[in-house]
């Protein structure tokens, strides 16, 4: 009969998807999400990543993955992104309070603190959010090094003001960030050369941060950020009977967002027509015929 301690280990081992993710091998196995692997390793790389993504593609846990490993400084070993190696302070970040709850803390915490992507022996203490049941504000998880990492979870909708002051070596933005609030976190990551990465299905169309990874507007800007693009076709854990039906309950117009993310879609809704600033918007209209239908706007930016 096995030990107690060695039952309870399993379970603790089996609860945490940190440990059991893009395994060696098997239907699951690494060698499949060749899209996951190349975001983070570019890491070493790039201060600025964006996962631009379909939806139900991993993005989201490719983010809490890379967060957990700079949290925890337990890095797999066919690891070849950024490392540290000393205990670290970040931040994880989300459009609203209820999302940043139920989607960024929930899949790095899980429903009940211990059950996410960190592992539950991890983690040391949490502070309880203030606004919403539930919400965790900041918590902290032991390092290999033997001292505590730092995460405090961030909203969008707390403005570019709640992300001044304190310097991060890390951070995590799920869903795509205002413009005034990304450039805040640039600056937070300055004197620490830390790490920014976003994770998100480009809905918004050609938006500023969208633009600035896709057109940088300079030199300097281009060797820091890097874009992965992936769609379904990019991973195993979807099969064909569950495309089918998120297609089928997805609107015409998302549809294509749902199945890939790429430059493409990205610029369905807003156009750059020419190295002068000309820009082409785009707002699709449902009528009663039977061919697509659009309003379109054209402007020029004058210096």
């Amino acid at each position: 009969m096995l030990h107690p301690s060695v039952i309870e280990a399993e379970r603790r081992r089996r609860r945490a998807a940190f440990l059991t993710l893009f395994p060696d091998s098997g239907p699951l196995g690494r060698e499949f999400y060749q899209k996951h692997l190349e975001f983070f390793a570019a890491g070493a790389t790039y201060k600025e990543r964006l996962f631009m993504a379909a939806n139900r593609v991993g993005k989201t846990v490719a983010g809490a993955f890379e967060a957990t490993c700079h949290l925890t400084g337990r890095y797999p070993h066919w690891w070849q992104g950024r490392r540290f190696e000393n205990a670290t302070d970040g931040w994880a970040c989300g459009t609203n309070s209820q999302t940043t709850r139920d989607v960024v803390q929930g899949v790095l915490l899980g429903r009940s603190t211990g059950q996410g992507m960190v592992p539950a022996e991890a983690i040391m203490h949490t502070v309880a959010g203030r606004g919403i049941t539930g919400s965790v504000e900041t918590v902290w998880v032991r390092h290999v090094s033997g001292k505590n990492s730092k995460l405090g979870f961030k909203t969008y909708e707390q403005g570019r003001r709640a992300f001044e002051g304190e310097a991060k070596d890390f951070v995590w933005c799920d869903e795509e960030p205002p413009m005034d609030i990304y450039t805040e976190i640039l600056y937070r990551l300055l004197t620490t050369k830390g790490l920014a990465w976003t994770t998100f299905t480009p809905l918004l169309g050609m938006s500023e941060v969208v633009m600035s990874f896709l057109e940088p507007e300079n030199d300097e800007s281009r060797i820091s950020k890097y874009v992965v693009q992936a769609g379904w076709k990019d991973v195993p854990h979807l099969d064909e009977e569950e495309k089918r039906k998120l297609v089928a309950n997805t609107p015409r117009t998302r549809s294509k967002h749902a199945r890939r993310a790429n430059r493409r879609w990205a610029q369905a809704q807003c156009i750059p027509l020419t190295k002068r600033k000309l820009w082409c918007r785009i707002w699709p209209f449902r009528n009663t015929g039977r061919e697509p239908s659009a309003w379109m706007w054209v402007g020029i930016a004058r210096p």
